[in-house]
């Protein structure tokens, strides 16, 4: 309160004639300094678009590796990282499902098999690692690699979901 008896003075009067000396960023600059991801890792089913794009990242998740990577870069989306991630998941079932039919008939070339199926898995979990480092980049988030590795490695399907819902949600496609 100002008055008698107050150390507080009021603020200067707005003066019309000095100039904007700030300008709002644009939409397609970069998006400012933030400290962490805005949706948490285990918020897939907090509100409707969550649902959606958690669905998808389910039952398709190239599609939602896609969705983030357009975002990331636009110039390369649906070119090669998109196709070596369908490459390293149709891999990894393929490697997987022999393991699992020829383990009892052959110890020898079951663990060639093995070996193989554990290189392809990775392909998707390096993958998504990159994509969240870009995020972090691109969002000016302080970089952690191991967690982030770890988080792709262990929690692939939230990590997908939290990676699509960071950059929808700066893009305005998700409120």
């Amino acid at each position: 309160m100002y008055g008698p008896g107050k150390t507080e003075s009021p603020p200067p009067p707005y003066n019309e004639s000095q100039p904007v000396t700030q300008q709002p960023p644009s939409s397609d600059q970069n998006v400012g300094t933030q400290k962490d991801f805005k949706y948490t890792l285990c918020s897939c089913l907090d509100d409707i678009p969550a649902v959606g794009v958690s669905i998808v990242a389910l039952f398709c998740p190239c599609w939602s590796y896609f969705m983030t990577h357009r975002h990331l870069e636009p110039d390369t989306a649906g070119g090669g990282a998109c196709s070596i991630y369908i490459l390293g998941c149709a891999a990894d079932s393929c490697f997987g499902s022999s393991l699992t039919m020829l383990s009892t008939k052959n110890f020898f070339y079951a663990k060639i098999m093995s070996m193989f199926s554990c290189i392809f898995v990775m392909i998707p979990v390096f993958m998504i690692c990159s994509q969240r480092e870009q995020i972090r980049e691109k969002f000016g988030m302080p970089k952690n690699s191991i967690e982030d590795f770890c988080l792709s490695f262990c929690c692939t399907f939230c990590v997908m979901v939290q990676n699509e819902r960071q950059v929808r949600s700066a893009a305005g496609e998700l409120y």
